[in-house]
């Protein structure tokens, strides 16, 4: 390529993928309508001949003294050929230049070039086209509505533009030099914290051929956008204040190795990896990949002491204070109402369920209403001191019932409240929009909106999966699955080291445990693998500690919380008739009872060893199978 004059150029950055003949309209069209809008710029195209040089088409391209032909080594995709095509071009650009990218196709209209074009007149330094219609089919535009849903609910964010933008080459130097640049082109443009002007774009129609944009591509550019919106969303590269290190509270024992012999604080490694990288990119050195630029602006250390000169602020990203403010944003994610409202959304099924159960007369009938007998038993004469019977007990020979009846003390409200049938429905559909809200709340304290989007996420398909009917059985195979996944998310927090997590991690497994014993087998097996890695994240962990953790009022109120939860099942084992039930499970669950597995029918080895799954009977089977495990 000829090294560009001095004087000043409107360049047209376009991929193309098989459409010489959509490009060549394209090129045609923009010149007239920059014409009619008495644009005098010369204007030059930028050609990213995505084939990788396969398309014999493209030939014709060549010959035009204003088209430049980019070809990179193989298919890149569209957002990544745009992202190649504008690092080829910004070491050519005069500093008055304007860069314009759009498709080549025709839906990025050329009559709006001009107007983008004008819209930089004002000294914005960036154009974005604000989509008002689009002319896809139908199909495709309701996945596109639910493409832009999905994504306002994991990154707060709306999109409106795509591709489709104007911008000075001082602008585009600063893009480049953005962490997300390299991921996604169009959602680098969102992130970026500048003075930008929205231009109404209406969609317009493909010149020719048909497009290339389908429901699996347009879900890997959702992902693609996510990432890109997730990676980074500031303009300039301060560690966010999610990441910055705050000094534990906890007194570490002295490092024999520290020279001033004080207290050591213990960083998490990724953490020094982020605080490492952003101390390279805001001293100069920046990524060091090919194509990266180096940090041109001003000192670092005069920026954070405020000696800034006016003109270099005005260039320049915002101040510490906007930073910060643009950091919360990003990390609180859409307002509180809004996310009241994604909540209610999750948890609309459940309603919808217990609702459609209420209109249809539904009551409980088989296993569903000896459970449900059971529940009306609380707080009268024949109050349950345990859980239901299992059927485990005609396998083993000797009568067991579950360790507990938490879970019918949660019902037992609404089954004294209402009859049969509604109290059974609105009961278990209460504890499920609990688990949810519950779930909402806690992942949000976890991670603030990064976590929460994806646990609502979680217990939005969780719920969609189990079908209406079993969002309201009482069936403790269907009725502790959401529970359980608030369980898990609150092994996060355990793994997370939060004494916070510890009382509702005892709480909500002993609602587990107690409800349905299978559950015992699980909880072994996760909740050490928690305890390990908090302790791995904040090793080494000083004895003193561990004594004044014990002492906390955290300890407290799990040994409350644990001996008030499980003081009916040891009231049954200490004053019930014969050995008591917690006894006889631990005998049956003994390897060395019936000689373990070598010795007695299948059947019994089965019933000791095999817990039950929750996904053993979908909704549409019938309502009362000869026997179920309870």
């Amino acid at each position: 390529m000829t090294e560009l004059p001095a004087e000043r150029h409107l360049w047209i950055v376009s991929p193309m993928l098989h459409d010489t003949e959509s490009l060549l309209q394209l090129r045609t069209e923009t010149a007239l309508a920059c014409r009619e809008a008495a644009i005098a710029l010369p204007i030059r195209h930028l050609v990213i001949d995505d084939s990788a040089g396969t398309d014999t088409d493209v030939a014709r391209l060549h010959a035009f003294d204003d088209v430049e032909v980019l070809t990179p080594p193989f298919n890149l995709g569209h957002q990544r050929a745009i992202v190649f095509g504008l690092r080829h071009l910004v070491p050519r650009l005069g500093s008055h230049d304007v860069v314009v990218t759009m498709d080549s196709d025709g839906e990025d209209q050329p009559a709006d070039v001009p107007r983008l074009v004008q819209a930089l007149d004002g000294g914005a330094p960036l154009a974005l086209a604000l989509r008002t219609k689009r002319s896809e089919p139908f199909r495709f535009r309701v996945m596109y509505l639910v493409f832009r849903l999905m994504f306002r609910v994991l990154t707060g964010t709306t999109v409106r533009s795509g591709n489709f933008a104007a911008q000075t080459a001082d602008s585009l130097e600063t893009t480049i030099d953005h962490p997300s640049f390299d991921l996604c082109y169009s959602s680098t443009l969102l992130a970026l914290r500048r003075h930008t002007v929205a231009v109404p774009c209406a969609r317009g129609h493909r010149f020719a051929g048909m497009s290339r944009m389908n429901s699996y591509a347009l879900v890997a550019h959702g992902m693609r956008m996510d990432g890109g919106r997730r990676g980074n969303v500031h303009g300039d590269a301060r560690l966010p204040r999610t990441a910055r290190y705050r000094p534990a509270r906890r007194r570490h024992r002295r490092s024999r190795t520290h020279p001033t012999g004080g207290h050591r604080r213990r960083v998490p490694r990724r953490v020094q990896r982020i605080h490492r990288a952003v101390l390279r990119v805001r001293a100069g050195i920046g990524d060091r990949d090919e194509g990266s630029r180096r940090y041109e602006g001003p000192d670092p250390d005069q920026i954070d002491r405020g000696m800034t000169s006016a003109s270099e602020a005005e260039t320049e990203p915002a101040t510490d204070a906007a930073t910060d403010a643009a950091t919360d944003a990003a990390t609180e994610g859409p307002g509180r109402l809004t996310r009241a409202v994604i909540v209610a959304v999750v948890v609309l099924p459940i309603i919808a369920a217990v609702v459609r159960a209420l209109r249809r007369h539904w009551f409980p009938i088989g296993d569903d209403a000896l459970l449900y007998i059971r529940v009306r038993d609380v707080a009268t004469n024949h109050h349950p001191l345990l859980g239901s019977w299992t059927s485990a007990s005609l396998s083993v020979g000797e009568h067991m019932n579950n360790p507990g009846p938490i879970y019918q003390d949660l019902v037992a409200p609404f089954a004294h409240a209402f009859s049969p049938g509604p109290g059974a429905a609105i009961g278990v559909g209460s504890v499920n929009v609990a688990a949810i809200v519950a779930m909402s709340a806690i992942s949000r304290r976890i991670g603030q909106w990064r976590a929460q989007r994806w646990f609502l996420l979680a217990g939005a398909a969780l719920s969609w999966t189990m079908g209406s009917e079993l969002l309201f059985d009482i069936w403790q195979a269907h009725a502790l699955m959401l529970p359980f996944l608030l369980y898990l998310v609150l092994l996060i927090a355990v793994a997370e080291a939060k004494a916070w997590a510890v009382p509702w991690v005892l709480g909500i497994a002993s609602l587990l445990v107690q409800t349905h014993i299978s559950y015992a087998y699980i909880l072994v097996l996760l909740t050490p693998v928690a305890i390990v890695l908090a302790w791995y994240d904040n090793r080494p962990v000083p004895l003193q500690s561990m004594r004044s953790a014990l002492r906390s009022r955290t300890a407290a109120v799990s040994g409350a919380a644990v001996g008030v939860l499980w003081a009916q099942p040891i009231i049954e084992q200490l004053f019930g008739e014969g050995r008591g039930n917690l006894v006889r499970l631990a005998r049956v669950s003994s390897p060395s009872r019936h000689g373990g597995c070598a010795t007695g029918s299948p059947a019994p080895c089965r019933a000791r060893v095999s817990p039950t799954l929750p996904t053993d009977r979908s909704s549409s089977s019938p309502a009362c199978p000869a026997r179920r495990s309870r």
